[in-house]
């Protein structure tokens, strides 16, 4: 349980340089920032998991009722109550609200259910998280997750150290290559097949100012 309040907390830790100004002024005044997984955290550090393990490992060992029970929710019946139950909208409905106020809930019932043999639910993204912005919103995000600097300057260090990489690079702009890439461009078979991917949001123009303007550092 604890894990999954690190795994919460990690993306917050990873985002204080951004409040690095705001954090120095908490800081001069003694405000310290605090977030609901901060808070949260204190009761699960609060709760002994060892002893309730322990606990609970005795009773399924010893008690039959629980024996039982325990049986119960592994068996078949019981799996096709649960994965019917977890499809339905009401269920859905009232995780995702949960989830909204911050509580992880699919995560912990995920931590249990292996326990039991029974079906993860399934991870599903929130609808403000839910890409939206079709193929060109694709092509941001992926530029956006290169190392940029990490590659331009891989790319100057290789044009200046690697006599290979800059035969490749006049290769590339040689007048042979340019022929055989209108050559490319041209064929009937090559512009048909672009004709439907460009109908499908694919547009080679569009993403390749995108890449050279993100490269060039101007957005």
């Amino acid at each position: 349980m604890k894990l999954i309040f690190l795994v919460f907390l990690l993306p917050l830790a990873l985002c204080g340089e951004i409040n690095s100004e705001t954090d120095d002024m908490n800081r001069s005044t003694g405000v310290v920032q605090r977030g609901l997984q901060d808070d949260l955290k204190e009761f699960v550090d609060l709760i002994p998991m060892n002893k309730i393990m322990s606990v609970a490992l005795n009773y399924i060992v010893a008690d039959k009722e629980v024996q039982a029970l325990y049986n119960y929710i592994r068996s078949e019946e019981f799996r096709e109550l649960y994965t019917a139950a977890i499809k339905t909208s009401a269920v859905r409905e009232l995780i995702e609200i949960l989830e909204s106020y911050g509580l992880p809930v699919v995560k912990y019932i995920n931590q249990i259910t292996p326990l039991l043999m029974l079906p993860t639910y399934p991870q599903r993204m929130s609808a403000e998280k839910a890409p939206t912005k079709g193929v060109n919103g694709l092509v941001d995000e992926i530029l956006h997750v290169l190392p940029r600097d990490k590659l331009i300057g891989l790319f100057i260090r290789k044009t200046i150290t690697s006599p290979d990489f800059r035969q490749l690079l006049k290769n590339l702009g040689s007048e042979q290559t340019l022929r055989a890439v209108i050559k490319f461009a041209s064929n009937k078979e090559v512009r048909r097949a672009y004709a439907e991917l460009n109908k499908r949001g694919v547009d080679i123009v569009t993403i390749s100012k995108k890449a050279i303007t993100y490269f060039l550092n101007l957005c």
